[in-house]
């Protein structure tokens, strides 16, 4: 695939990439509570050509979301994380807060995933693994040895450049 029609069809998704930042941003959940969260982005996978599986492993916030191409190798995952981190409250009280980025990781994987399924042809597959309780580092846990197996795997995590 050509890398400049790649990289225009990913600027492409600017708007969607930015939607489901906004919305994962203010819907903060606890690990394993992120019912809506989950719930949208498999919506907006699904709207995007991905055949979503809702619950996978056990765990209803996961899921896997595949868009299948015209050949079954190379096999590329990229992980989705959409938790939130418990911050403390003045009042001494608990609330769900992304301030580790999940927000920015989710729209970029969307953004990603939405502009590869609209390329066409597709040699490989690719595998979007939602993976909830981030956080508590749940996902490391054996749920993607169980549910998929990506010849090349993107886990992308937001970071500060010094």
């Amino acid at each position: 695939m050509n890398t400049e029609r790649l990289k225009k069809a990913i600027r492409g998704q600017s708007h969607l990439m930015q939607a489901v930042n906004s919305f994962i941003y203010t819907h903060p959940e606890l690990a394993y509570e992120e019912r809506v969260c989950s719930a949208y982005l498999c919506e907006t996978l699904e709207k995007s050509g991905l055949v979503v599986e809702r619950s996978i492993a056990d765990v209803e916030t996961a899921f896997r979301a595949t868009l299948t191409g015209d050949m079954d190798s190379p096999r590329v995952g990229l992980v989705v994380v959409y938790d939130a981190v418990p911050t403390i409250q003045p009042d001494g009280s608990y609330s769900p807060d992304h301030s580790c980025g999940h927000n920015v990781i989710a729209g970029a994987v969307v953004g990603v995933a939405s502009a590869l399924a609209k390329l066409t042809p597709r040699d490989g597959s690719m595998v979007v693994m939602g993976l909830p309780a981030d956080e508590i580092g749940a996902p490391h846990s054996g749920c993607p040895d169980r549910c998929w197996t990506p010849e090349w795997l993107a886990v992308p995590y937001v970071s500060r450049s010094g």
